[in-house]
Order: structure tokens, then sequence, then C-alpha cells
């Protein structure tokens, strides 16, 4: 599913855009606000980590199919 066609789905139930991407921006803002910077720095190696695993394996089974 493209942006575009998101978009589009969520017109269709109604539902405006930029309301939503407004809210979802300032829920983020105001989560980062809450974690102090040494939490920050301690939570960002677990995500390093975590992304390269999960994307080694989706490479891994993306050559088991295609």
């Amino acid at each position: 599913m493209t942006k575009d066609e998101a978009k589009e789905l969520l017109e269709k139930l109604g539902m405006k855009v930029d309301e939503v991407s407004d809210e979802l921006e300032a829920k983020i803002t105001e989560w980062k606000s809450g974690l102090d910077t040494e939490t920050r720095r301690a939570v960002r190696p677990y995500w390093i980590a975590l992304a390269a695993i999960t994307f080694l394996l989706g490479c891994g089974v993306g050559h088991l199919f295609f």
C-alpha cells in the first residue's frame, strides 16, 4: 500500500489525514520528551541490533522464496 492509497483509504473512512498525522506527531513528541537523554542512549543499541537482525532474517527468507 502506497502513501497515496493509505490517504485515500483514510479519507473514505471519514478521517482527516492532516489531523491524524498531527495527532501522531504530537504523541511521538510527547513520548520522546518523557524519555531522558540517558534512557534514549541506553535503548538505541537495542533498536540497532533488533533492526540488523530483522533485516538479515528478511534477506534470508526472501532468498528462500525468490
